[in-house]
């Protein structure tokens, strides 16, 4: 249980980008599981185009998504108690449906492979992943929202070249510049409006 408390934590309380939280992710469910391969696959959704990543001895990597798309009755079948499986496939739920799934295969050690005891810590582990894969989406899309906000108040619309605020922001910066190398003094330091007028 305290290894399950630790997983959530890592993938809510940390920085929220969404390449942090996969590797969070897959690297938990890698470690919790004890398997050789865990593969994570979101679909598209809103501005994000589908993708997926999978970890096995050599680290984390992105890959190509799979093409097929993952309805919830297309889950495989539970495995019967004491029964052994070598791959466990489990969908990543969100508000309207599945946004992507997790599988693992491969079990590490002398066991018999995968049993049901696993598949249900994989649902336990991915109704956790969801939320923050959601949230490191989400966290990712605001940023990029910040980034051409901030491009669109400092240039202009039409040319996309930097506007009277940009100019003003560089000046700023400038001066600030030469105010800490001590090349200036701010005595000799004047400001001059677009009109021509000075102000001191």
């Amino acid at each position: 249980m305290e290894r399950l408390h630790d997983f959530t934590r890592r993938i809510g309380g940390g920085e929220l980008h969404l390449d942090v939280v996969v590797n969070e992710v897959i690297s938990g469910v890698r470690e919790l599981l004890e398997v050789a391969v865990v593969r994570l696959d979101l679909h598209a959704s809103g501005t994000h185009e589908p993708q997926a990543w999978i970890a096995d001895e050599s680290g984390v990597r992105a890959c190509a998504p799979e093409r097929r798309a993952i309805a919830d009755d297309a889950q495989a079948p539970l495995p019967r108690r004491g029964a052994h499986v070598d791959a466990l496939t489990v969908l990543l739920h969100g508000e309207s449906g599945p946004v992507g799934a997790i599988t693992v295969s491969g079990r590490i050690g002398d066991v018999g492979g995968l049993e049901l005891s696993d598949l249900r810590l994989l649902e336990a582990l991915a109704g956790h992943a969801a939320i923050g894969l959601h949230n490191g989406r989400l966290a990712d899309r605001l940023r990029d929202q910040v980034t051409e906000n901030e491009h669109q108040a400092m240039h202009d619309s039409l040319t996309s070249l930097p506007n009277r605020r940009a100019w003003e922001e560089e000046l700023r910066k400038a001066i600030e510049r030469a105010l800490l190398s001590m090349r200036c003094r701010p005595s000799c330091v004047r400001s001059t409006t677009f009109s021509g007028s000075r102000r001191s």
